[in-house]
């Protein structure tokens, strides 16, 4: 608006209908004091906000310890880097883990090795995918934990840790992590205790695709991937059959494509005059070639009593 030409802005005015001498400034405080001031649009909203945050602490307070607005805004709405910014995830968050997880140097290595190397967006996956949110908070304000809940004993137990992946709970920015490690240990018959380069490397391969599996694949439910291929079912002409999958079609739904222009046949549910009057011609005929059947005559049965049972009652033990 500071940039326009002065005839514009007296036209702009006018539109307004507002008073023809302000200039810009005055006309940028007066949208402001209606928008936001005390008396005015939300400016009551902003003012009770403004008293119960003093009332936790004052300003006096918040400029002694170097706080400033934009501190504070990224305290509250979380970090403004960029999406494609790359970060280390255990430099933005406070880590606490179980001992099981700590007290293993290959799994330690190998997760926050993987992790760390993600791209920015898939690191952004990987925090909607524990917390629930893919913006950043400020650094050292947030934990996020990582549990190993999952105890492997028998050879059933560690073939199912193997394949398991990784699950999280966002409501307290939980991960829970299968023992990988163990598990490969068990597998190789191993030592767990002692290093090796060959199952390092294949821990890292598998925590990667486990923990990439579980980050996109987390959202959403199987219908909804229709929505995705629903460009490529406009003309399968173009394609393949094996380029696409069965879960890719709305063959596997057994759902119509009504994009590739098929007609489909109408059934109206309300039957014609002439269907009706053959129906009941039919139901007719049907009851007269069935015999008369007598009523049954039913003899009065005398009284039950709980008498004329064997009762067996329950006795229960006064302790």
């Amino acid at each position: 608006m500071k940039d326009m030409k002065p005839s514009d802005f007296a036209d702009f005015l006018t539109f307004e209908g507002v008073d023809e001498s302000l200039s810009v400034e005055a006309y940028i405080d007066k949208v402001l004091a209606e928008k936001f001031g005390p008396t005015f649009g939300i400016g009551w909203q902003l003012d009770s906000i403004r008293r119960g945050f003093t009332r936790v602490i004052t300003f006096n307070q918040l400029s002694r310890v170097g706080i400033t607005e934009a501190d504070l805004a990224e305290t509250i709405c979380g970090s403004t880097r960029g999406y494609d910014d790359d970060f280390d995830i255990n430099d933005v968050f406070r880590v606490a883990a179980d001992t099981e997880f700590t007290s293993c140097p290959p799994l330690v290595n190998g997760f926050w090795r993987t992790v760390n190397s993600f791209e920015p967006q898939l690191k952004r996956k990987f925090i909607k995918f524990v917390t629930g949110v893919d913006t950043l908070p400020l650094g050292g304000t947030e934990f996020l934990r990582i549990e190993m809940p999952f105890t492997a004993i028998s050879a059933p137990d560690h073939d199912k840790c193997l394949q398991m992946l990784p699950q999280a709970h966002t409501c307290d920015n939980t991960l829970e992590l299968p023992h990988y490690w163990k598990s490969l240990c068990w597998r190789e018959q191993h030592d767990e205790d002692k290093r090796s380069a060959a199952l390092e490397e294949e821990l890292a391969l598998l925590l990667r695709k486990k923990l990439q599996d579980a980050v996109e694949y987390s959202s959403g439910y199987g219908l909804d991937g229709t929505s995705e291929v629903t460009g490529v079912l406009d003309d399968k002409s173009l394609y393949a059959d094996d380029q696409l999958s069965k879960e890719e079609s709305y063959d596997s739904l057994g759902l119509p494509a009504l994009s590739e222009g098929h007609d489909l046949p109408f059934e109206s549910s309300q039957p014609s005059p002439q269907s009706f009057k053959h129906e009941e011609a039919e139901q007719q005929e049907e009851t007269e070639d069935i015999p008369a059947i007598p009523a049954a005559v039913v003899s009065p049965r005398p009284e039950e009593s709980y008498d004329d049972y064997d009762w067996e009652e329950e006795e229960q033990s006064v302790s």
